[in-house]
């Protein structure tokens, strides 16, 4: 749509018409115009029926002046730009009044009777006011200017009534003209109008744009709870209830949302259907004043293939393990043997503890590992325990929520528990690790959940976790040494049958494996 194509100016008078295209004309401006003259005289209801015809011809704003403008305001479903009396425009009508002692009367609507008391102020004129609300005060204000004695009447109707009307009351009346400034400015205000309702309706025709291809169910509530706007997928999540049902409906979830623990829950896990959804519900607030709420829902399932993508964008970024059992060269019966464990203990999600010395190739193994099971194509995320402080450490494995230490990032962080969800974590050289790592990571083996640092939410991740020492650990136990706590737990280490009754760990010994191959 282009400027003008929506707008009628509808103009009392012809000389007011040559006005209006003269300036059109001049800045190119295509804009359609009617002239009324005073072929209804003061039959309102002509006056309507006849403007109104133009909304189906596609016009919703229409500029005219005076009484006509604020009629039109108030009674029809139309933007309007009134063609306001300046200052000036009323100079011009009494400018040549001044000093001859006249008593000037007044019958107009209000926007001209405060111009006109300012300009009459200025010119020392004295004004008699009769204020016209409505069409048949106009009769009656000339009326009584005629039995106060007037002896000039100022306003804009004389194009609106035949010549003899006036001559019929025998007063004088002086037209106020609208002006090529007042013109102008009409017409910048219809730009203005044009600007913000095009932004306006940009931004509507964007917002549903959006809310039609999100893959969320979206409904907006009013203040009392009724939906009054929700995008196509909240419609299907919706469609098997009834109208009457859905607002019963939001109301129970936001009951069950209060009475969830300290009553300031903003999620809930429903089922609708066959489906479970993650329910979110955010308030809405205009001017710190509560506007009702946006309702968010999240398909389960939707929420798992995005963090798979998630995860999977990652492991791009280095997250993935690059070794598999081709990889791992040698024809020994060693090797061979520990191809044959690595196969077997990948169908699993025990954790596994891979024990040799520095450089016999330990991650290697992790990562074949990891590359025969069912999770290969999820994140594989190592770390060396023994490079990080115990505090740095802790802060990577499970992250921290905002302000949980001095140089904490705003946003928090996820730590590599979470980077890993359902994918593999190797932690290489364990032994290295502080006694109350160790206690915690144990917690982390047995409940298969975490709690970032600073925060009090638990997450649950799943993992598998595969661990990897140069030291003896056994024999440290053994010893009462620092493995202690790794070995303690029946949760750590895979189980061979072999060892029936004992429950003893099962281990790679990589050293004894290569040495032997080369």
């Amino acid at each position: 749509m282009n400027f003008g194509d929506n707008i009628l100016i509808i103009c009392t008078y012809q000389e007011l018409m040559k006005q209006y295209r003269k300036i059109l004309k001049e800045h190119h401006l295509n804009i359609d115009i009617e002239v009324m003259d005073n072929r209804y005289g003061k039959d309102m209801s002509k006056i309507f029926e006849y403007v109104a015809q133009f909304q189906k011809k596609g016009k919703e704003v229409i500029i005219t002046r005076g009484f006509l403008a604020q009629q039109i305001g108030a009674h029809l479903p139309f933007k309007v730009i009134e063609i306001h009396i300046g200052a000036a425009d009323m100079f011009r009508a009494l400018y040549p009044l001044a000093g001859k002692g006249y008593t000037v009367g007044v019958v107009e609507s209000e926007p001209y009777v405060k111009v006109a008391k300012q300009v009459a102020e200025i010119l020392n004129i004295s004004l008699n006011i009769y204020l016209v609300e409505n069409v048949e005060d106009f009769e009656k204000g000339l009326l009584a200017a005629k039995r106060d004695g007037v002896d000039v009447v100022v306003g804009g109707a004389w194009h609106s009534y035949e010549e003899v009307f006036f001559q019929d009351y025998g007063i004088p009346y002086v037209v106020v003209e609208s002006s090529v400034e007042s013109i102008e400015n009409s017409l910048q205000n219809a730009l203005e109008m044009y600007t913000f309702s095009y932004e306006q309706q940009k931004k509507n025709e964007l917002l549903e744009k959006i809310l039609s291809f999100s893959e969320d169910g979206i409904c907006v509530l009013d203040e009392s709870g009724h939906p009054v706007l929700m995008n196509t997928y909240g419609e299907q999540i919706l469609k098997e209830k009834e109208e009457n049902q859905i607002e019963d409906f939001f109301a129970e979830i936001q009951r069950q949302m209060l009475s969830e623990r300290d009553g300031h829950s903003d999620t809930l896990v429903e089922k609708i259907g066959d489906e479970y959804f993650l329910i979110q519900k955010i308030p809405l607030e205009v001017y710190g004043d509560s506007a009702g709420t946006i309702v968010i829902f999240k398909r389960e399932m939707k929420i798992r293939d995005d963090e798979y993508l998630l995860r999977m964008k990652l492991s791009k970024k280095g997250m993935h393990a690059k070794y598999t059992l081709q990889d791992i060269l040698g024809k020994s019966k060693i090797i061979r043997e520990l191809k044959k464990r690595v196969e077997r203990y990948a169908t699993t999600d025990a954790t596994v503890l891979i024990l040799g010395e520095s450089g016999t190739g330990k991650e290697l193994f992790a990562q074949a590992i990891h590359n025969c099971s069912l999770r290969r194509n999820r994140p594989f995320v190592a770390i060396n325990c023994s490079a990080l402080p115990p505090q740095l450490l802790e802060s990577e494995l499970f992250g921290y929520v905002d302000g949980a230490f001095t140089g904490a990032k705003k946003e928090g962080k996820a730590g590599l528990f979470e980077m890993a969800h359902t994918g593999t974590l190797f932690l290489d050289e364990i032994g290295e690790m502080d006694l109350s790592m160790q206690t915690r990571l144990l917690r982390v083996l047995q409940e298969r959940e975490i709690m970032r640092i600073g925060d009090n939410k638990v997450i649950s991740v799943d993992v598998r976790v595969i661990v990897a020492t140069n030291r003896d650990l056994y024999q440290e136990v053994l010893r009462g040494g620092k493995g202690g706590p790794l070995l303690s737990l029946k949760y750590f280490g895979y189980y061979d049958s072999a060892f029936a009754g004992t429950q003893r760990r099962h281990w790679y010994n990589c050293e004894r494996a290569f040495a032997s191959d080369q």
